[in-house]
């Protein structure tokens, strides 16, 4: 009697033997079950009917035939195609993530810009048949591929790519009408609050609108998106082990501590969160995540928030900073600053906007008594009747119209 073979369902088949075969990519996508094949019909005989899995196709694996692609697309309805169109290209963020600065397709040539491919040129959306093969149209073969990651993509992209199309077979996203993927969480509304440093006031800025948004009528869950350094639960008084969740008695908030990552600086892992989230009762109106620029971009937080929110004070220093991670941030159209601890000398919106290049969603009034600075000290929220209070009460009804709740 023979011991059966132990079937583990394959994520993410990538067909192209020269583009994730790096220790930091495999690194990246931990947790999930990568196979590297040959052709599109390797992949088809690692798949399992019926799990959902991503299929990539790298520049030197995507001259399969249509005809392949069309059998996939066939046999696993709910598998997505991502086809890489060519080399990769070395991370833009620098050192705000600690993404590896590598090109995964190194030994592929360089493409001419300058040189377009003759109509009967092979490429990415047009591949060379094989013997026997029926040759489909360019329209038809496009049909069959469900996001194309164009030449000159970073690694740290096509990661969160993939995390995406995932999440997408899962049931955990949708696409927009451009056909990029966001999670969704059952119409729930997702704000990514970040800062360039330290000490600007974002984790006091997330704290104030969720429970802006609680007073409002809102179930609102405010997620440490930093379990391992974030001050959420030192703010609401509230020790949460992780993962875990706690409600704030005073203003009904459900803070919600996600899994540790591994590593101390990483991200924290989505679809583990997703769950956690998706499982509450009642269910969220509207989730406020903290996380550091660095993690909300690898975990993907950034790209498929509502809005994604960058915190600065109105000191020289904080903005200069904040237009630095603007610029990181810039290809987010969810993207607004808020400016925070502004006295009556502070530059005008119009000047700040110049400056910053970004839309400025909010100017906070300072408000000293804000700052923790005792153990004892009560939760770190602005009295209804501040200056403060009444700023965030009005930029938290423009976040969340009327329409949105419930």
């Amino acid at each position: 009697m023979t011991v059966p073979e132990l079937v583990v369902p394959v994520d993410v088949a990538v067909v192209d033997p020269d583009l994730l075969w790096r220790v930091e990519v495999m690194n990246a996508l931990d947790g999930i079950m990568v196979k590297d094949v040959v052709t599109v019909f390797g992949a088809i005989e690692h798949l399992t009917p019926g799990h959902p899995a991503v299929v990539v196709l790298g520049p030197a694996g995507a001259i399969d035939s249509a005809q392949q692609l069309l059998e996939l697309r066939t046999s696993f309805p709910g598998v997505r195609v991502v086809a890489v169109e060519g080399p990769l290209v070395e991370p833009e963020l620098g050192e705000l993530t600690d993404a590896p600065r590598l090109s995964l397709v190194p030994d592929l040539p360089d493409e001419d810009p300058a040189a377009a491919p003759g109509d009967d040129a092979p490429s990415l959306l047009r591949p060379a048949p094989l013997p026997g093969a029926e040759r489909r149209n360019d329209d038809q073969t496009r049909e069959l591929i469900d996001r194309a990651v164009p030449t000159g993509t970073t690694l740290e992209d096509l990661v969160r790519i993939i995390h995406e199309e995932l999440a997408f077979a899962r049931g955990r996203a949708t696409h927009d009408e451009s056909g990029t993927v966001f999670r969704t969480l059952a119409g729930t509304q997702i704000i990514v609050v970040t800062s360039a440093k330290g000490g600007d006031g974002a984790t006091t800025v997330a704290a104030n609108l969720a429970a802006a948004l609680a007073t409002q009528g809102r179930a609102v869950g405010l997620v440490e998106g930093d379990p391992v350094f974030g001050d959420l639960a030192l703010v609401l008084a509230l020790p949460v082990p992780a993962p875990g969740l706690a409600t704030d008695p005073e203003t009904g908030i459900r803070l919600v501590m996600p899994a540790r990552p591994d590593e101390a600086f990483g991200p924290v892992d989505v679809d583990l969160l997703f769950d956690q989230l998706s499982e509450a009762e009642p269910p969220f109106d509207v989730v406020v995540i903290e996380a550091p620029p660095s993690i909300a971009e690898r975990s993907g937080l950034a790209g498929m928030a509502d809005h994604l929110l960058v915190v600065c004070s109105s000191h020289l220093s904080s903005i200069k900073n904040a237009v630095i991670l603007v610029e990181v941030l810039k290809r987010h159209d969810n993207l607004g600053v808020v400016v925070n601890r502004v006295g009556r000398k502070g530059l005008p919106r119009h000047e700040l906007e110049e400056t910053l290049r970004a839309h400025v969603v909010a100017q906070l009034p300072a408000t000293p008594t804000l700052a923790l600075e005792r153990p004892d000290q009560p939760p770190a929220l602005a009295s209804p009747k501040t200056a403060f209070a009444k700023e965030i009460d009005r930029f938290a009804a423009q976040l969340t119209p009327a329409d949105r709740k419930g």
